[in-house]
């Protein structure tokens, strides 16, 4: 499946990565070099509110502890909102002012598919997710046993008992982008399914190709609200809807339980994540170290 770039889409390719990976070898043993002739491609997309930014690159150059390349979107972003060339090594511009997850998909992926080496990994992760913990050997190592990583939470779902994989977070072996395997076409396309996921494509190929794909769920141990505010896997940090209203299945079933309007709901969340977007601007470990901790 082959996509032209829109009229109002740039990108950048930069070439940091080669000095990164030359630093990374320095001084490392015959076993880890193994890991080192590896590339983890990693690609997001900030729509609207450049916020996650800074916050989700300072958290990758944190806990990556492996080669890796950035593939990032930023779409109907603020005119001014700061200058990231030298921050990634491919960044997309796009001006469109409806931007799905399915667009920036047939941005980054393309992209990534032709820099592929067979042994890679390719995460996908929600701009308002970061990562907490290390992508090191032992991570490399799951991907390659489990082949198919994702991140599980019932409470988005309308149906507690749905299981999905949710794109919040996807880590799968590379050779699943080649041309023939599907995932591809599955990412690029919205094929919603029984539960009104527009990801069902993906749940298809995963069943199809995988079966049982490895999944990351929810280890707070401090929970601020049901949904929002996770950590999953003790790997990421999940906000939940950090760029748009703070609706969802949840608080629909939370307003229906209390008996109060749906809107009184949403002013309680935007309240409350007022203060978690604050702590997370100025110390976001010891937030971390709050929802990991009783």
């Amino acid at each position: 499946m082959n996509y032209t770039l829109p009229k109002q889409v740039g990108y950048i390719i930069l070439t940091q990565f080669h000095k990164t990976i030359d630093t990374y070898r320095i001084g490392w043993n015959e076993h880890t070099n193994n890991y080192m002739n590896r590339t983890v491609h990693i690609t997001s997309t900030h729509y609207g509110n450049p916020f996650w930014i800074d916050i989700q690159l300072k958290q990758l150059k944190k806990h990556l502890k492996v080669p890796y390349k950035t593939y990032m979107v930023h779409a109907n972003m603020p005119e001014g909102y700061g200058d990231y060339t030298n921050d990634f090594n491919v960044l997309f511009s796009d001006s469109r002012s409806k931007f799905h997850n399915v667009d920036s998909h047939k941005l980054a992926l393309p992209i990534i598919q032709k820099e592929l080496q067979p042994d890679d990994i390719v995460i996908k992760i929600d701009s308002d997710a970061f990562f907490i913990n290390d992508i090191d050997e032992a991570f490399l190592d799951r991907v390659d046993r489990e082949k198919f990583i994702a991140l599980k939470e019932p409470r988005h779902e309308n149906n507690l008992e749905h299981d999905t994989a949710h794109p919040v977070f996807y880590a799968f072996k590379g050779e699943y982008l080649e041309k023939n395997s599907g995932l591809m076409e599955a990412m690029c396309t919205i094929q919603v399914d029984g539960a009104s996921n527009w990801w069902g494509g993906v749940d298809r190929w995963l069943r199809k190709t995988i079966g049982k794909w490895g999944v990351i769920e929810r280890t707070n141990v401090t929970n601020l609200h049901s949904l929002y505010f996770g950590i999953y896997g003790d790997l990421i940090y999940h906000n939940w809807a950090g760029s748009r209203i703070m609706r969802t299945r949840e608080d629909r079933r939370r307003a229906k339980l209390e008996g109060v309007p749906l809107d009184d709901i949403i002013k309680r969340n935007e309240e409350l994540n007022k203060l978690v977007i604050k702590e997370i601007g100025s110390d976001v470990d010891g937030l971390i170290n709050k929802l990991k901790s009783k």
